[in-house]
């Protein structure tokens, strides 16, 4: 069986106090199909890639891309907390993407069940794998942020990676509507202000660790801290 092969890109490891935060190389913009004559074609556009202007899609006017810098926010919020080794794979030339960070250090994991437990999804074994995210510009998925135990290498895994977010695992997702981009906004907000908060606690626990009893005073605050901010953006949404 012939593999579709897949671009890959290791960034280098981070430690908490030296983030440089992560930047896709490309993204993809929406534009008028014209015909040879000059003439536009009504509720047609194409999505097209910026660095190579490969036409990726053809849709319609109601289609509103998911930009790969959308994406940017979170995979920083996960670096900044210890996460690395980030993997961007592409696929059939841009049009599928997904990036996967390994939910396997103190920081990630608590982000993490942060993350859940504000979405009251039920935290087990299962989510100790990758947190995965995963864009397409072709029509052929909606994006998707969640956990799979599937580490993308090649089109089959990604397409079971696909499956097992589609199946329950993924924590967000949305449509390539207007309508999603408020959600994601929010969804944005959240995972950045947990990971801001957690990012200050673990340099404060690493800085006074060595002293008796810092492990649980620091956990026990950074709970309630977070749990505070959690509050203030329910009041936010009350109020709003």
């Amino acid at each position: 069986m012939n593999q579709k092969k897949a671009t890959e890109k290791t960034l280098p490891s981070l430690q908490v106090n030296s983030h440089q935060p992560f930047r896709f190389s490309w993204d993809v913009y929406k534009d008028n199909i014209v015909t040879a004559n000059g003439i536009k074609i009504p509720n047609k556009k194409a999505i097209i890639r910026n660095d190579t202007d490969r036409i990726l899609n053809v849709v319609s006017d109601r289609y509103q891309p998911f930009y790969n810098n959308q994406f940017e926010s979170i995979i920083n919020a996960y670096e900044q907390v210890g996460c690395n080794n980030v993997k961007l794979k592409e696929f059939s030339g841009g049009g599928k993407l997904s990036v996967q960070m390994q939910n396997n250090s103190i920081g990630a994991e608590a982000l993490t069940e942060q993350i859940l437990t504000d979405n009251e999804i039920k935290i087990d074994d299962k989510h100790k794998g990758y947190v995965t995210l995963i864009n397409s510009h072709d029509g052929s998925c909606k994006w998707m942020v969640g956990l799979t135990i599937v580490r993308i290498v090649c089109h089959n895994t990604y397409l079971m990676a696909i499956r097992d977010l589609s199946q329950g695992q993924a924590i967000f997702s949305g449509k390539h509507l207007s309508g999603s981009e408020k959600i994601w906004n929010n969804i944005e907000a959240s995972i950045v202000s947990a990971s801001n908060t957690m990012k200050d606690y673990m340099l404060l626990w690493k800085n006074l660790k060595n002293l008796n009893g810092t492990q649980v005073i620091i956990g026990n605050s950074l709970q309630v801290r977070l749990q505070q901010k959690k509050d203030l953006q329910k009041q936010k949404l009350v109020v709003e």
